[in-house]
């Protein structure tokens, strides 16, 4: 989904939204699970979201196929649900890029 501009009374719904479905789409494309983690920055007045990607067979301790962060009010001059949108979609592109980097599962079970 390419980004695209909502305004309005709905333009944080329709962000939010946009978000939600681009989440189920990369969990559905890449098998994966995407975590999003909002917390409290060091700098005050600032929030972190950062999202990461597992793989849905992952055990406790494993690390994420690809991670995103960014801070919320940035340079951009975003609302905090289009950075949220901005930050999935940044997600996603990750999870492309990765996905060439992925080990070949049934090339590791094969016998030749």
């Amino acid at each position: 989904m390419s980004s695209r501009r909502f305004s309005g009374a709905n333009g944080d719904h329709e962000y939010l939204r946009a978000a939600c479905v681009e989440r189920k789409e990369a969990e559905r494309t890449y098998d994966v699970l995407v975590s999003v983690m909002l917390g409290v920055n060091c700098r005050v007045g600032f929030l972190t979201i950062q999202l990461e990607a597992y793989r849905k067979d992952f055990e406790l301790g494993d690390p994420p196929v690809c991670r995103y962060s960014t801070e919320w009010p940035n340079a951009s001059v975003m609302g905090f649900t289009a950075t949220l949108f901005n930050a999935q979609i940044k997600l996603t592109q990750l999870l492309r890029d990765s996905v060439l980097e992925w080990p070949d599962p049934e090339a590791a079970t094969s016998k030749g």
